[in-house]
């Protein structure tokens, strides 16, 4: 009978050792779920963060580079700003306008149309935030309605200034809400997964899904608005910690750089609603399991009674087994999931190699950034992302490492070379991962083109007359006194010219300002004959040219030249045909003693005024105080 009982009680406790197992795994499961599912809430927290404020970077960038162009060339007119916005507005993602104000608020042009509305928006948020702080940078307001489309929209406003602070207006993007709602439904998540985009202060920007309460709802009392972003920039909760009604699982973070706030939740009966599958089938296979070792086991008692401990110490084997099977399979494929979601939602491309520059690992974001699938992207040297193999020594990579040394290395910016040979500006950010084996080196890569074209684009602006493409007065200023300093310093001839168009107001008034900006255009395209000369427009219709290497007498003879050009040239604006003349105003430079050049421009301009005394379509020579 101890036999039996002894017997007995080792089934029992197989029987209990089985079921724990399958409790266990059960329970591991729903962990594994429920890490799961913060992971991927925190991930596309994070990374729709970083795409809006990617998004308001290039807002930021537009309004910045509109109020730096108006408040350096204070002396834009209306149609001119107007044409400014219009370009900026067909270059700017999913925005609705874009308008400039005055300093007392009312509209001086608008992307939409031309003249601007006669409306005053003082009273409106997005330009108060502007005027009661001088340092405010890119204000971001609660969605509002534009009534004449039935749409919302963000409104975004930068403070205008000159360069002496002084305030001279805002200028307004409104932002389309679509937009900001195409970078939540851009992650693709399983249906349940609730994303949206907030102000600081609790004010929905975008939604997903979509729906009219989100917007209407008062958020700044939910627990994440009144707590929980005083204590902590991001953050991970369970059971409706975020917004406080709902059990869910939730997770959001703030942008260190705009009052943006972004929340991922799904409730809790979503994710476990897989499990709840699974342990159905746990519970049958325990129960199948029960009755299994019942029956083998009163089978194996009367048959093989002989080879009993034989029996029990391979259970017991098998059982230790299969526990270190399961629980190494479950580490392993929780590791690989988890670095395979970061490699595949990062924005950026990420691409790792090992010490030999050979690539090991190739993101999708690489894939779409430089055309190649990550089979033909696998072992092949990092040069070959190059236009120049040879600079791929700019990279950190094979750099010897010390244990204090922080693992990003540095960030660079080069060119790379895309599968269909298009060149491209990236910036390559390396780190060096270090473990029992040997280093691997981490490149993120983010495409920099559109930023470096706003760059150049800006620098175009800043130094080029818009109308005539010739330089503005202070390139042409700045140019200028370097060859001035040059003639100086060699002590060659330089002449400077001063010319105006005749009769050019008589010409807006009679044929309209549209055939005067013909006029001026066709006059810089004759002026910009001579390679070396330095041609700018001073202001209206007048015109400064500075010839290098050129004597009193050179000069002359030039200006007789072009007096016969301009003489000769047409302009037709569809209806007329006229014709047109010039004065001119020359002086010689004094290289060897102390003259400057704004005393050389008076000169000129003074020449150039007796010229129009003296019946215009001629030239005046001024050099001291002799004409």
């Amino acid at each position: 009978m101890k036999i039996a009982y002894r017997w007995i009680a080792a089934v029992i406790a197989i029987i209990f050792v089985v079921d724990l197992q399958l409790h266990l795994l059960a329970r591991e499961s729903l962990d594994q779920l429920g890490i799961q599912a913060a992971a991927t809430l925190k991930v596309s927290s994070n990374v729709v963060l970083r795409r809006a404020e990617q998004l308001f970077d290039t807002y930021d960038r537009t309004l910045s580079g509109l109020s730096e162009v108006v408040g350096i060339r204070a002396g834009l007119t209306k149609l001119e700003i107007h044409r400014l916005l219009v370009r900026r507005h067909a270059i700017t993602p999913d925005v609705h306008w874009l308008l400039v104000t005055r300093a007392d608020g009312q509209l001086a042009a608008t992307s939409l149309s031309f003249p601007a509305p006669d409306l005053n928006i003082s009273h409106r948020e997005y330009y108060t935030a502007q005027t009661d702080s001088w340092d405010a940078g890119l204000y971001i307001g609660p969605p509002l309605v534009d009534m004449r489309r039935a749409r919302r929209f963000v409104p975004t406003s930068r403070r205008i200034t000159n360069d002496g602070g002084l305030f001279l207006g805002v200028a307004v993007a409104a932002v389309d809400q679509a937009g900001l709602a195409n970078i939540l439904s851009a992650q693709a998540l399983p249906e349940g997964y609730v994303l949206r985009l907030f102000l600081r202060g609790g004010a929905a920007l975008a939604c997903l899904p979509d729906s009219e309460d989100c917007y209407t709802r008062d958020w700044s009392k939910t627990p994440l608005f009144s707590g929980l972003l005083d204590r902590a920039a991001e953050g991970d909760f369970r059971g409706g910690a975020l917004f406080g009604d709902e059990s869910a699982l939730g997770a959001y973070a703030s942008s260190a750089k705009y009052p943006l706030v972004v929340t991922a939740t799904v409730s809790e009966s979503q994710v476990l609603a897989p499990w709840r599958q699974i342990a159905r089938r746990y519970v049958a296979i325990g129960i199948s399991s029960n009755l299994a070792l019942i029956l083998i086991a009163v089978f194996a008692y009367r048959q093989f009674q002989r080879r009993r401990k034989a029996v029990d110490a391979l259970a017991e084997a098998n059982i230790h087994l299969e526990e270190r099977v399961a629980a190494r399979t479950n580490e392993l494929r929780l590791s690989e999931a988890r670095a395979r979601l970061f490699m595949n939602t990062a924005t950026d491309a990420v691409v790792v190699c090992d010490q030999e520059k050979k690539i090991v690992e190739f993101n999708m974001a690489a894939e779409q950034m430089f055309g190649y699938s990550a089979g033909e992207a696998l072992g092949r040297s990092l040069g070959f992302l190059l236009p120049e193999p040879e600079a791929i020594e700019d990279l950190p990579v094979n750099r010897a490492t010390v244990a204090d040394e922080s693992p990003i290395l540095q960030t660079r910016e080069l060119k790379a070379q895309s599968k269909d040979g298009r060149e491209f500006f990236i910036e390559a950010t390396v780190g060096c991962t270090e473990n029992a084996g040997p280093a691997l080196f981490v490149c993120v890569i983010r495409d920099i083109s559109d930023r470096k074209a706003t760059e150049e684009e800006m620098r175009r602006l800043a130094t080029t007359d818009a109308l005539t493409g010739v330089l503005n007065r202070g390139a042409w200023t700045r140019r200028t006194e370097e060859l001035i300093a040059n003639a100086r310093r060699y002590g060659r001839p330089l002449t400077l010219m001063s010319l105006d168009a005749d009769k050019f107001k008589h010409i807006n008034d009679t044929y309209g300002h549209p055939t005067g900006d013909l006029v001026l255009k066709a006059l810089a395209k004759v002026l910009n004959v001579r390679a070396g000369d330095i041609v700018g427009r001073l202001g209206g219709e007048e015109f400064g040219i500075t010839l290098p290497e050129t004597d009193a007498e050179g000069a002359q003879e030039f200006a007789r030249r072009l007096l016969g050009q301009i003489r000769q040239c047409r302009v037709s604006d569809g209806e007329h045909t006229l014709s047109f003349t010039v004065s001119i105003g020359l002086t010689s430079f004094d290289c060897a003693g102390d003259d400057s050049l704004e005393a050389a421009l008076k000169r000129a301009d003074r020449a150039l005024y007796v010229a129009k005394e003296r019946g215009r379509d001629q030239f005046v020579r001024l050099d001291g105080d002799c004409v």
